[in-house]
């Protein structure tokens, strides 16, 4: 064998052992292995961030983080001002509110005015609730009305509870009514139902009403079931007959419920009202037939030892 062959074949390459070099010399990346690099004989490690302790913080720092332009600093100093309800907060609240654009910080702050202020702020809290749009934010404005109880308010509250388009914001208005004294309240009415001539603003303005005081809301369930019963048609009318109807329904479940709740000798004492519920059923029964009118009267009957409807009915009229 020549010397050039000898020597290539000792250049020729085993493959086992060159699979042993790569597998020494390099390595390679797959996805979803982490990696470590190695300097210096110390392994960084690029998948656990250290966190970066925040100071804590006091009433100072907290109040001046209010202002800061950075939006994690604010909501931060608005949850310290939650937590603690410092009074000294209240300006630079009002401040904050000024040009505010986060809408979970605005919501935070007009409660926080509810929780720490005083019925000096109803002015502010009234343009608020003017000017904002966020129904959320909002809601908020509507609580804090409600816990500084401030008559100003009881108006823009009804207002909002009678013609506003949103449930939501509608039940607010109502809750934070339930705050105020009922009679305050429902002294604002008579205006308001003799005023209005929408069936359906009215039944809405009742059932914010329920909400504040049932037994109050009583006369105005009645005054507005027995009208909506005579002047909307019948519900195979159509569809806004129908829906006016199913409200009506609801209503008369409250009253049902009432009546049932009270105790026999209140029942006595309040003889009208069991004539006033006993109009609203025959008014309802042209609509929906004497056997409803029998089924929703039944129960009460019965509490009063009668196990017929028409023996109570004559009860009620001296007969």
């Amino acid at each position: 064998m020549s010397k050039e062959k000898e020597q290539d074949k000792e250049k020729k390459i085993d493959p086992e052992t060159e699979t042993d070099k790569l597998a020494d010399d390099y390595f390679i990346l797959e996805e979803q292995v982490p990696v470590e690099i190695i300097e210096s004989g110390v392994a960084l490690d690029f998948y656990d961030d250290e966190e970066v302790e925040e100071p804590p913080l006091d009433l100072n720092l907290a109040l001046e983080m209010l202002s800061s332009d950075i939006e994690d600093e604010r909501v931060r100093a608005i949850h310290f001002v939650q937590e603690h309800k410092p009074i000294e907060a209240i300006p630079y609240l009002l401040t904050l509110l000024e040009d505010e654009p986060l809408d979970r910080v605005r919501s935070f702050a007009y409660e926080l005015l509810g929780e720490l202020g005083t019925k000096e702020l109803i002015p502010k809290m009234l343009s608020y609730l003017l000017t904002e749009e966020v129904s959320d934010s909002k809601r908020y404005i509507l609580r804090s009305l409600g816990v500084l109880q401030d008559e100003r308010a009881i108006d823009p509250l009804l207002e909002i509870a009678q013609y506003s388009s949103d449930i939501a914001l509608r039940k607010e208005a109502a809750h934070a009514l339930s705050h105020y004294p009922s009679t305050a309240v429902f002294s604002r009415l008579e205006d308001r139902f003799s005023n209005e001539t929408d069936i359906i603003m009215l039944i809405t303005l009742v059932e914010s009403l329920i909400t504040i005081n049932t037994k109050e809301a009583i006369p105005y369930i009645i005054q507005v079931y027995i009208e909506a019963l005579t002047t909307v048609p019948a519900p195979s009318t159509g569809v806004v007959a129908k829906k006016i109807h199913m409200r009506c329904d609801e209503l008369m479940e409250v009253l049902v419920a009432y009546y049932l709740k009270e105790t026999i000798p209140d029942l006595d004492k309040n003889f009208k009202a069991l004539v006033d519920l006993r109009e609203v059923l025959e008014n309802a029964t042209y609509l929906r037939g004497k056997w409803w009118t029998e089924l929703k009267l039944t129960p009460i009957a019965e509490r009063f030892g009668y196990k017929e409807v028409a023996h109570f009915f004559n009860s009620l009229m001296g007969f």
